[in-house]
C-alpha cells in the first residue's frame, strides 16, 4: 500500500489567493493570475489539496497569506494518498468515491452535481466533526467525472 502523506509533508508550491490555509482543504483556480483559492461549490473544478495549515504552530493564530504567496499543495490526479477535510456526519465506505462539497473546501459522499476528487482509502468510518481528515487517493484528474 502507498504511504499516506500526512498534512505538512511534501507538496508542490503553488501561488495562492490572500486567505488562511487549512489542512486538507480542496483548492480551485481563483481566476486571478493562476492563484488557488478554497472551493466554494460541489461542482467546482478542484485542482489541489492544501498540504499544510497556515495557522501559527505556537498559538494557533490564523495567518492570512499575501496574494501570490506560494504554498504547498497535493495536485489532483497525482496518485498520492493524502489527508482531506470531510464534512461532519459522513459515513465513508472502503474505496468509495470522494466528492467535493459546497462547504468551504471540504468533501462528502454525495455525488449529486458534485465532482469527484479521488477514492476513500480508510476502513469505513463516520466523521464526527467538520474538517475531520480522511485518507483519500488522489486518482481523479481535475474535472474528470469518475475515478
Amino acid at each position: 500500500m502507498s504511504e499516506i502523506k500526512r498534512i505538512g509533508e511534501g507538496g508542490t508550491p503553488m501561488p495562492m489567493a490572500a486567505e488562511v490555509m487549512y489542512n486538507g482543504k480542496a483548492m480551485m483556480d481563483s481566476g486571478t493570475y493562476g492563484r488557488l483559492t478554497i472551493t466554494t461549490a460541489a461542482n467546482s473544478t478542484a485542482l489541489a489539496i492544501v498540504a499544510r495549515s497556515s495557522l501559527d504552530p505556537y498559538d494557533g493564530t490564523a495567518e492570512t497569506l499575501t496574494a501570490g504567496d506560494e504554498w504547498p499543495v497535493f495536485l489532483l490526479g497525482c496518485g498520492k494518498i493524502v489527508e482531506v477535510a470531510s464534512i461532519t456526519a459522513q459515513t465513508w465506505a472502503d474505496y468509495a468515491l470522494v466528492y467535493l462539497h459546497a462547504n468551504d473546501g471540504q468533501v462528502s459522499t454525495t455525488s449529486s452535481s458534485a465532482r469527484p476528487i479521488g477514492r476513500y482509502m480508510g476502513i469505513g468510518v463516520t466523521t464526527a466533526a467538520a474538517g475531520e481528515l480522511i485518507p483519500v487517493w488522489l486518482c481523479v484528474a481535475p474535472g474528470e467525472s469518475t475515478g
